[in-house]
């Protein structure tokens, strides 16, 4: 057992096959298991980059602060109005997102059960070849944002970077939103656009991953448990950056990062459940569900998930939802399946950050392997 005193983490030691923790500050016990990828817990022990220190207050004056505003004014008509700016944002500046020459094509689906529209970014032509870059992938991609703001514009920069890295397409789809739209409407248009790549586009299942980030990383989860119900064959791997896995707001990094996540303040996600993402019916009877709470997954549910990848920063208030889903899976008697990468004093969905800051880079580069492991 590898600890640094005062930390609640561990680092993965490098040809070591099995690494088991126990969280002092959390009280969680944890195994990772990575036999396919090097890419396991991993805890950075050096400190932090001076490009993420940086970043950090940054982050926390014009995010963080404009988030503490919004549950200041606390209405539907002021979060969509938030929205809409965003969205006015990113169209205005639509031509200086550095997309780095991927080619970016607008797609609508009509699948059943729901008609969803995307994009669909083809990584730029290189004359570097790899021996995945041949090969027919796709990464099915759904962003961010707590169900309320965002769409696949807003993580351009993002989806375009694991395209041109990865060499390999990615189908971000422009889901529902809340308040308009309640959970769980989501997952059937992620059914739907998974279904379009099986049945249209003729992708095979070890041929598309899904990823997401926060919310979108609890809809990635929450549909791999979909999938199973509604007897889909589960696709051949899950990225999960900084994902949201517990809609109960049940974890204790919510109360113990609450004053040092720089992006998302504590009291936001339980709110946002309340006021905006979940019908009252729901709140009442379903948020232990597991499509609702994904760390509340049975251990046959977790048995027939597909390999998953999670990354997140030791600074969130997200940080024990991984830690927890990770358990489900050593519980399960499947630790084999799940990797978990955890960065020291890094933000919320840091890998947006890859051009700039060398822990993103570095995290870009592990999600690259991990697919190319999974779909190899």
């Amino acid at each position: 057992q590898i600890m640094r005193k005062g930390s609640s983490l561990v680092k993965l030691v490098r040809g070591k096959k099995h690494t088991t923790f126990k969280s002092s500050s959390h009280g969680l016990t944890c195994s990772v298991f990575s036999p396919t990828s090097n890419v396991g817990f991993n805890y950075a022990r050096n400190a932090a980059s001076w490009q993420s220190r940086a970043l950090n207050p940054f982050l926390n004056l014009f995010v963080r602060s404009r988030l503490e505003r919004v549950l200041g004014k606390w209405s539907d008509k002021y979060v969509i109005a938030e929205r809409n700016r965003i969205d006015a944002y990113c169209r205005m500046f639509a031509g200086f997102i550095p997309t780095r020459g991927a080619t970016i094509t607008p797609v609508k689906v009509d699948s059943k059960p729901y008609t969803v529209s995307g994009e669909i970014i083809s990584p730029r032509p290189t004359n570097k070849t790899n021996a995945y870059s041949s090969k027919p992938r796709i990464v099915l991609y759904i962003h961010g944002g707590a169900y309320v703001v965002c769409s696949p514009l807003t993580h351009r920069v993002l989806t375009s970077g694991i395209a041109n890295l990865g060499q390999i397409d990615v189908f971000a789809i422009d889901y529902s939103l809340a308040p308009e739209t309640r959970f769980p409407k989501q997952i059937y248009e992620v059914e739907s656009a998974y279904r379009w790549l099986l049945e249209e586009k003729k992708y095979q299942p070890h041929q598309i991953i899904l990823a997401g980030d926060s919310a979108g990383g609890h809809l990635v989860a929450s549909s791999l448990l979909h999938f199973q119900d509604v007897n889909l064959p589960a696709p051949c791997g899950g990225i999960l950056m900084s994902p949201w896995l517990d809609m109960t707001g049940t974890g204790e990094s919510l109360k113990k990062n609450k004053d040092i996540d720089v992006i998302i303040p504590g009291a936001l996600l339980e709110r946002f459940v309340k006021e905006f993402i979940v019908s009252e019916e729901d709140q009442r009877s379903n948020l232990k569900n597991p499509i609702f709470s994904p760390i509340y997954a049975t251990d046959e549910q977790v048995r027939k998930l597909p390999r998953i990848l999670i990354q997140v920063g030791s600074s969130e208030v997200l940080l024990d939802d991984s830690i927890r889903f990770v358990n489900r899976f050593k519980e399960a008697g499947c630790e084999d399946k799940i990797d978990l990468v955890v960065f020291e004093g890094m933000p919320h969905v840091h890998s947006f950050m890859y051009w700039f800051v060398p822990e993103a880079k570095k995290a870009m580069r592990e999600t690259i392997k991990f697919i190319n492991d999974v779909s190899g």
